[in-house]
């Protein structure tokens, strides 16, 4: 408790640090993560529309390859690392 209460009172004249966290794109940082966000909103619509389709077809339907999502998805979760790395190290 008083290891606890030591460290919240040397902490407490500090305040919290933003400068790290504004760099060269701080300005545009949250366009660009809605932009993102948009583009993946505009992908789930048009993935959701074709599997729409594929399913009300009559005809049976032979499965695609998945390899186009597989690799977006592991671009996205790379971009989502590096940014995150970024930050803490930065």
């Amino acid at each position: 408790m008083v290891a606890l209460a030591s460290t919240a009172a040397a902490g407490a004249g500090r305040g919290i640090e933003t400068e790290r966290l504004s760099g060269p794109l701080g300005r545009y940082d949250g366009l660009a993560l809605m932009f993102v966000g948009v583009i993946l909103i505009v992908i789930g619509d048009v993935r959701f529309t074709r599997n729409k389709r594929l399913i009300n077809d009559v005809e049976p339907q032979i499965t695609a390859d998945v390899r186009t999502e597989r690799i977006v998805t592991i671009v996205v979760v790379l971009l989502v690392a590096a940014y995150c790395v970024s930050i803490l190290v930065g």
